[in-house]
């Protein structure tokens, strides 16, 4: 990929925020708080810590959506809550991930001496201090809304992520106009992460039929609705 000048990147990022409803605004505003919340219950339900709960979830976070990442998390929880083995779990995503999600619950592992990735990094802590997160979870979606690209896989994507300012220069566009609308980085983030799903017609809410057959994608789940998966 041909490395842009920051001012692409923003002149793009600017262009999708102008084309964002109402509602991708107040599924965005709301998403990290979400999280937050659900994983807080989540913690609470199964007597683990808040911060190791959120550092598995966001070690079983790739190549899963959220809901198979939910019920992956709670396949650990019950299982580490049980005294069980990850051997045990039944997860939707890689087994590598979810190795590392154990250790991390287990507290075998520490998340900030091994982790050094940016876009997880800054996904726990766009979880974990909300509003007060100046980072920015840069994923697939946010490199092709910086690109200008419509039809860019996430493969593409990641790949474009290996260029040594990419991330950098999305991460600044993104909260250079978090600052404009007077909001959070991680809010902007979402909001646009949610209007690029919605206009390309990615589902965000069918997984939930398999918790309680309702449209919830966007609000706080009890922990007793979210099944582990079974073996």
């Amino acid at each position: 990929m041909n490395v842009r000048s920051p001012d692409f990147y923003r002149i793009n990022i600017k262009a999708a925020w102008q084309l964002v409803s109402t509602s991708d605004k107040e599924m965005g505003m709301t998403a990290y708080p979400t999280y937050n919340a659900t994983l807080r219950g989540l913690s609470d339900f199964y007597e683990t810590g808040f911060i190791p709960t959120v550092e598995a979830f966001v070690a079983l976070s790739p190549n899963n959506d959220y809901h198979g990442n939910l019920r992956s998390l709670v396949s650990l929880l019950r299982a580490y809550q049980q005294g069980h083995n990850f051997d045990d779990c039944v997860i939707s995503t890689y087994r590598a991930c979810g190795t590392r999600a154990w250790g991390y619950l287990s507290g075998e592992v520490s998340f900030l001496d091994k982790v050094k990735g940016r876009k997880i990094t800054s996904f726990r802590d766009n979880i974990l201090y909300l509003d007060q997160s100046r980072r920015v979870t840069v994923d697939g979606h946010m490199i092709a809304i910086a690109l200008g690209s419509s039809n860019m896989t996430m493969s593409e994507a990641n790949l474009a992520l290996r260029s040594t300012t990419i991330y950098d220069d999305v991460e600044n566009a993104v909260m250079a106009l978090a600052r404009q609308e007077g909001t959070s980085p991680c809010a902007v983030q979402a909001i646009l992460w949610t209007w690029r799903k919605r206009t390309l017609g990615i589902k965000m809410d069918t997984q939930m039929d398999l918790f309680t057959g309702k449209t919830r994608w966007d609000g706080v789940i009890p922990p007793e609705e979210i099944m582990p998966y079974k073996g």
